[in-house]
């Protein structure tokens, strides 16, 4: 008799190759299996290998899924800012806004890199 995989297959072409190798044996050694019960385990490997491609392509379309609601929720992120709270803000006033603080944002860096003597308008040295 040959020897019994003991790990558990669950890829399709490892049940694949379970099912290949038992076949073949029950091939060599017709005294493994009963001739009315050979249907049924015919019809058992060809269910198994049918199940697991099925859960394979359910693995992967939740795998897309997720990628998706993953991309998704990072898109609403970056435009889901709250721009004032209370009353009515038309976009461009909202886009004057966000203009505004970039610019004093870049003045103020301009302002902490330069020389304190730069900054009053005065020349020392």
């Amino acid at each position: 008799m040959t020897s019994v995989c003991t790990t558990t297959p669950h890829r399709p072409h490892e049940i694949k190759n379970q099912a290949h190798t038992l076949i073949n044996s029950m091939k060599r050694d017709q005294r493994l299996v009963h001739p009315k019960f050979q249907p049924y385990l015919d019809r058992f490997i060809r269910g198994s290998v049918t199940n697991s491609l099925r859960c394979s392509i359910a693995e992967r379309d939740l795998e897309i899924t997720h990628r998706k609601a993953i991309a998704r929720a990072a898109r609403k992120k970056l435009t889901d800012r709250v721009a004032q709270k209370g009353g009515v803000i038309t976009v461009r006033d909202v886009r004057a806004k966000v203009t505004k603080r970039v610019e004093t944002e870049v003045e103020k860096a301009e302002v902490g890199a330069a020389p304190p003597s730069v900054v009053d308008g005065t020349i020392s040295e």
